[in-house]
Parts: C-alpha cells; structure tokens; sequence
C-alpha cells in the first residue's frame, strides 16, 4: 500500500507528464505506431513458437495439417 502512495507522491513533482508527447507530437505519434506493430509482430511469434511446440505433442508429419470439419 505505501509503493502505490509514494509512486503516487513523486508524480505529483513532475509539472510535465505524457511520455513522448510531452517531448515532441511526432515523436509520441511514431513511437505510438511502433510499440503496436512490435506487439502485432511479437504475438505473431508467439503463436507461431506455441504452434510449433504443440506439434510436438499431437504428433503430426511435416506435411499434415490440421483441419476443422463441421
């Protein structure tokens, strides 16, 4: 309870908040723009890494794949 009250304390003594915006408009915009497509890419990976990991557990070949039949 007290890390929350003093975080809380020291943002108070900072007249100027708001990350890259408070820096520059741009700046903020572009930076904006690459933290989602990082994130997009990385949980590309993620999935891709996962995808292939539980290969390993439902024994498919290579050259199957797996398909949802109503």
């Amino acid at each position: 309870m007290l890390r929350p009250l003093s975080l809380h304390r020291q943002q108070g003594s900072y007249h100027n908040q708001g990350g890259e915006h408070a820096f520059n408009e741009f700046a903020g915009f572009v930076v904006g723009w690459m933290m989602i497509v990082a994130n997009l890419i990385a949980a590309a990976a993620v999935s891709i890494g996962f995808a292939h990991y539980l290969r390993h557990f439902i024994l498919l070949e290579e050259s199957e794949t797996l398909t949802f039949e109503h």
